[in-house]
C-alpha cells in the first residue's frame, strides 16, 4: 500500500515461504482457528483471494508475490 504513495519503493526481505501468512489466535481457541483455516482455504479456492489482494495492495501485488517465489 505504501508503494501507491512512493512508486520507487520496492519489496524488502521476505520472511517464511511464499504465500504464508499469520493470524494470532488465543491458544485455547481451537474452534476459532479451525473456522479461520476453513474460511481462508475456501476463499483461496474460489478466486476471491486474488481480487482481494489486488483491491487492497494494487495491481502489481500479484507480480510482486510471484517475484517472492523466485528468491
Amino acid at each position: 500500500m505504501a508503494k501507491r504513495r512512493d512508486p520507487a519503493l520496492g519489496a524488502g526481505a521476505f520472511v517464511g515461504p511464499p504465500g504464508s501468512g499469520a493470524w494470532g489466535v488465543r491458544p485455547g481457541d481451537a474452534a476459532l482457528r479451525t473456522a479461520l483455516d476453513e474460511y481462508l482455504a475456501g476463499v483461496r479456492r474460489s478466486g476471491s483471494w486474488n481480487r482481494l489482494v489486488i483491491r487492497y495492495y494494487g495491481p502489481d501485488a500479484l507480480d510482486n508475490l510471484g517475484r517472492a517465489r523466485e528468491r
